[in-house]
């Protein structure tokens, strides 16, 4: 089936929901940490941020994996392959029955996240550049930005109506719908023609590119101690503010 090209908007609009899902998951879910934690066993009030934490885990790993993967199969495949690791940790939260089964449930939603919000990026990169890529990221970051704001209160209406759970069931919608959306609408981005193989001298030779550039290493760095920064403000404000 050949998918003709979105409009910008629409393009935008879907850039921006696939690199929402993990400011979604994290945020959405800290009026409930507390919920969680009880109903499920976690007696230890320190026990209660590795709902945050693990998720961490599983998207720093993810972030190393999906741009190579992308970069070989196409933009879509991995995407999908995220999604489908998403929905599957969704569901073993959704249904948890001990804090252990909602850990390993978070881990694999933050792995699978991790696969929209990388190469939902590299689809930007692959259709345009310079001042036209700026002005489309600068969209796409305004919608990223909102969420943050809005998600922890969507989360306290959720439970003011619902149980926790939930909210695990709009994360499993969220992650159907952004499949059917990327499947019916939106073309690859990434031809045939400018992929690359996958394997270990490959990725040796990407690292070794990246290292002879101080700047982008030391820009790296940095951005690197600022998001471990904010990780560990985030995985503590739910006990500093209950």
């Amino acid at each position: 089936m050949t998918i003709s090209k979105p409009s910008s908007a629409e393009f935008i609009v879907l850039v921006a929901l696939l690199s929402a899902m993990v400011a979604m998951s994290i945020d959405t879910m800290l009026p409930a940490v507390g919920q969680i934690a009880s109903e499920l066993g976690a007696n230890d009030p320190n026990d209660r941020q590795l709902i945050i934490t693990t998720f961490f885990a599983g998207m720093t790993v993810g972030t190393l994996v999906y741009g190579p993967i992308s970069d070989s199969t196409g933009r879509k495949p991995a995407i999908f392959a995220g999604l489908l690791l998403y929905a599957a940790g969704s569901l073993m939260c959704l249904f948890s029955t001990s804090f252990t089964m909602m850990l390993v449930g978070r881990t694999l939603q933050g792995f699978g996240a991790a696969g929209p919000r990388i190469v939902s990026i590299a689809m930007v990169r692959d259709g345009s550049s310079g001042a036209a890529m700026a002005r489309v990221m600068s969209f796409v970051m305004a919608v990223f930005m909102l969420v943050p704001i809005l998600a922890p209160a969507i989360g306290q209406v959720v439970l003011l109506f619902t149980s926790w759970r939930m909210i695990f069931a709009g994360f499993l919608a969220m992650a159907l719908l952004d499949t059917v959306w990327l499947a019916l609408r939106q073309p690859e981005t990434l031809p045939a023609s400018r992929r690359s193989r996958l394997g270990v001298s490959e990725l040796m030779k990407a690292a070794k590119e990246f290292l002879r550039h101080p700047i982008a290493t030391g820009y790296t760095l940095a951005v690197g101690c600022i998001f471990g920064a904010f990780i560990c403000y985030l995985g503590t404000s739910q006990q500093i503010f209950a």
